[in-house]
């Protein structure tokens, strides 16, 4: 499926899931302990979706929520490039 007809309401959570994912499988397979850093980045991930979830069930569109961040999180990354001297 090509990204752009993935729903962001299921596209957004989708990554945090992948490295929570790689997290789990490195510690089952390899017996890897988990670092303190890592454990607090997990907690973060989980505190996230939890938070995306609580959005959906309060009835409001998390695809427009998720739409609105990821364009904050473009005009932070086209600002802090005007900020360097690079323009687009």
């Amino acid at each position: 499926m090509a990204p752009k007809k993935i729903p962001v309401s299921i596209a957004f959570p989708s990554v945090p899931a992948s490295y929570a994912l790689v997290a789990v499988l490195v510690h089952l397979l390899w017996n890897e302990p988990p670092r303190l850093l890592q454990i607090t980045g997990l907690a973060l991930i989980g505190s996230g979706w939890c938070l995306f979830i609580s959005i959906e069930q309060a009835g409001y569109s998390a695809t427009l929520i998720g739409e609105k961040l990821a364009d904050f999180a473009n005009d932070l990354v086209y600002l802090r490039i005007g900020e360097l001297g690079v323009h687009r």
